[in-house]
């Protein structure tokens, strides 16, 4: 299959494009030398979407109803820590300008779709739809849009006017208390989509099932819909290629996705 092995790589050394490809176009093929296949950790699938994270920072009395949020999907024994990541999330958005908020996500989804599979090699490894309903059932059912205010003038309708705004992730790892939580996302994003970590980069991923229902069972669609980023990720400078090899061993009896993306994506994850 080609992949341009390891992407990092072939994105340092210079890519040679070769015939390019159509922006616009939705690729489906897997072995397309325009596709980038890498190994995802999944963080959450998203439950709550807030408001926009420009307005924690104008008006954080605004996001009481946020708070709330948190005490209605998090049982007593997770709570203390969500509320903890909360304050560190707020404090980071209060520190930070509107310039330096804007330009957290990517807001452009991947030219890149896929049917997930999962991958013989990797025994913790899942397809999107299997980790979506793996996270417990009560959380799921608390899937409930936050109310969006309002886009001013029609230019902010394009993804590069979407500023991002906070989420809230639910999973089910048996490490829930330290495990992030929250953090801002693509303005793109929405209820259940799966945030993924991937080696090497401190944006997360917005993986999406768009599954496609007919006759039978569905077939299960795959994209990417711009990054996110985790509360722990947001705050000091970029961290060392250690910092990241650290974090990934630390991570490997975790639950695996293999994801597809374009270069556009790779490019914003090495940012």
């Amino acid at each position: 299959m080609e992949n341009h092995g390891d992407p990092w790589s072939w994105i340092r050394k210079g890519p040679d494009w070769g015939d390019q490809a159509d922006s616009t176009q939705l690729i489906e093929n897997p072995n397309s030398s325009f596709v980038f296949h890498l190994e995802a950790i999944p963080l959450g699938c998203i439950v709550r979407i807030g408001p926009l994270a420009s307005q924690a920072i104008s008006s954080p009395e605004g996001t009481a109803d946020w708070s709330t949020a948190i005490q209605s999907l998090y049982p007593g024994e997770e709570l203390e820590s969500a509320r903890k990541e909360y304050d560190e999330l707020l404090s980071t958005l209060l520190d930070s300008d509107d310039s330096k908020v804007e330009k957290m996500c990517f807001n452009r989804p991947s030219s890149i779709a896929w049917r997930s599979v999962k991958r013989s090699s990797l025994i913790r490894s899942k397809t999107v739809r299997e980790y979506i309903e793996y996270v417990p059932r009560r959380k799921r059912n608390l899937m409930i849009p936050f109310p969006h205010p309002p886009l001013q003038g029609g230019d902010n309708k394009s993804p590069a006017f979407v500023q991002p705004r906070l989420y809230l992730a639910a999973s089910n790892y048996s490490d829930r208390y330290s495990w992030p939580k929250m953090g801002v996302a693509s303005g793109l994003a929405d209820i259940g989509d799966v945030v993924c970590w991937v080696f090497s980069s401190r944006r997360a991923l917005l993986v999406r099932d768009s599954t496609v229902r007919g006759k039978g069972l569905g077939e299960e669609k795959v994209r990417v819909f711009g990054t996110a980023l985790a509360t722990k990720d947001m705050r000091g400078p970029v961290p060392s290629e250690q910092f990241y090899i650290t974090r990934w061993k630390s991570l490997e009896k975790e639950t695996r996705l293999m994801v597809q993306v374009d270069a556009s994506t790779i490019f914003v994850l090495l940012e």
